[in-house]
């Protein structure tokens, strides 16, 4: 099955008029008033790029988790969602003009995660309502759909049932995407689609592995292939596995940066550089007795975001990466933190420039 976000050919004709319309996203995009207004809010100044994160809060009950805006400095920052359900893992469409995520409001289905949509903070739609058959996890907006990874919510099963499913935009039409594992975590697509890069476990389940706890790989699926590509080999055991989660592109599609417990047992950054002849090079971007998670390049593919509890609890922060080549100056601080709240801040999203 190919890579690329497109569907089968009997509603192609309803993605044409998409992509035609709107960059596959929708038909008439706001006026983003030369750039100050950005998701139904505006900003008074002109919008370089933005940040989506979610932020927990409490409430009655427990707690939820809100979504937020912000410039890349920590700055102008908007609330965009505010309810009682937990609204997480935002998704930039390819234009910054909406942002797919997973949430679990919604009237009998409470408890549930779904795929939603918004284009403004009084503007959300439901992309999938699969009551309990299925919890919605992270998403990626790739040019011509949604892509997330959908657990099967069966009762009692020994291992979880995770599979890629493509959405439309509109919430037309949703098709599974053939990995060939059992279970394919995190998935995130290149900004022209020719790739889906996830995690999932080899072997699993077997006889080494009969609860499929073993080390997580990042593989690629590529447009026009079947079989997915393994792009790292890193060892572990279903008792002491090296696990590898939340992987982004650059917007080059050139690096995939990821978390990964393989330098030590709390979560790193690193990427790797596609391209090259061989196995890809893995380089290192943080080193610290701390979790360091969920990261996205910037459109310069200079910055990482992540978030990370160095300083006691989640917060967003942004790194250099400090193994580019190129020709310009460094900055004077390579780790710069973005937000600061005693909230967990968590899954930042990097838009495209606007």
């Amino acid at each position: 099955m190919p890579a690329r976000c497109l569907p089968d050919a009997s509603i192609m004709v309803a993605v044409l008029c998409l992509v035609s319309c709107g960059g596959g996203s929708n038909a008439v995009w706001p006026d983003t008033h030369g750039g100050t207004r950005i998701l139904g809010i505006d900003f008074g100044t002109k919008v370089p790029s933005l940040i989506a994160f979610s932020r927990a809060s409490e409430v009655t009950w427990g707690s939820a988790r809100d979504l937020f805006v912000m410039f890349p400095d920590g700055t102008h920052e908007k609330r965009l969602t505010s309810n009682t359900a937990d609204d997480d893992f935002p998704a930039f469409s390819p234009n910054g003009l909406a942002l797919a995520f997973v949430s679990n409001m919604g009237g009998l289905d409470w408890g549930n995660h779904d795929v939603w949509r918004l284009d403004t903070p009084k503007r959300i739609a439901e992309l999938t309502d699969d009551n309990w058959e299925f919890d919605s996890s992270a998403t990626d907006w790739g040019p011509d759909c949604v892509i997330t990874a959908r657990l099967n919510t069966i009762i009692g099963a020994p291992f979880d049932f995770v599979g890629l499913w493509r959405i439309d935009p509109a919430g037309k039409w949703i098709e599974p995407i053939a990995t060939g594992f059992i279970a394919s975590y995190d998935p995130c697509v290149s900004r022209d689609g020719s790739m889906i890069a996830f995690c999932a476990r080899l072997n699993c389940p077997s006889e080494e592995d009969p609860g499929c706890t073993g080390t997580l790989q990042l593989f690629i699926l590529r447009e026009g292939e079947k079989t997915p590509e393994q792009v790292t080999d890193f060892g572990g055991s279903p008792r002491d596995p090296i696990l590898v989660r939340h992987p982004a592109f650059d917007f080059a599609g050139t690096r995939i940066v990821f978390q990964t417990t393989y330098w030590s047992e709390d979560w790193e950054i690193g990427y790797i550089r596609l391209g090259g002849q061989g196995t890809p090079e893995l380089y290192r971007l943080t080193d610290n007795p701390a979790d360091d998670m969920q990261p996205c390049f910037d459109p310069s593919g200079l910055w990482i975001a992540f978030a990370s509890d160095r300083d006691g609890n989640f917060e967003i922060y942004k790194t250099w990466d400090v193994h580019t080549q190129l020709m310009i100056p460094v900055p004077s601080e390579t780790t710069v933190r973005l937000t600061h709240t005693p909230q967990d801040e968590q899954n930042p999203d990097w838009s495209p420039g606007y």
